[in-house]
């Protein structure tokens, strides 16, 4: 197993599922993992309060990244996967939205990069924007597991 895919599975491994005093769960990361690991997850946030879906999706996508062959090829196919991770149903796309307006600016993002004629749809827009976000979640965490596989790499313990 390569040293990312270790630093990935490590990742995901880390996360804690809790219950809610409601009954509904959530994936948390304790206050003792890796600064490393918290530092991403913040980062993955994108200036958003910490929620739920952000942390289930640092999740999900450390969980996917531990069963590429290399980085090179998690990095040409996290748009595709970001786009197999992102919700289909004008309901939850909708809940999404309403969690935090603020994701609203994700359709911009998405216009400015794949132009105003890449969706047909606003609903089809909405699933595009909440894919171009999950796409930079993915870097995000690519990136601070190669970093830590890197840095375990120079200086073992």
């Amino acid at each position: 197993m390569k040293s990312f895919q270790v630093r990935a599975l490590d990742f995901a491994l880390a996360f804690r599922e809790q219950r809610r005093d409601n009954g509904t769960s959530f994936q948390m990361l304790p206050e003792s993992a890796p600064a490393w690991m918290h530092d991403a997850v913040k980062l993955a946030h994108d200036g958003e309060f910490p929620n739920d879906w952000r942390f289930a999706k640092v999740r999900e996508i450390a969980l996917w990244l531990h069963e590429q062959e290399s980085l090179d090829s998690a990095r040409e196919d996290a748009m595709e996967v970001a786009d197999g991770m992102s919700h289909i149903y004008t309901g939850q796309l909708l809940e999404w939205y309403t969690a935090d307006p603020s994701r609203l600016s994700y359709c911009d993002q998405y216009r400015d990069e794949f132009g105003n004629s890449a969706t047909d749809s606003t609903c089809l827009l909405l699933g595009a924007a909440q894919a171009y976000a999950i796409e930079q979640m993915v870097q995000v965490i690519i990136n601070a597991c190669e970093a830590r596989a890197v840095e375990i790499e120079l200086f073992p313990v």
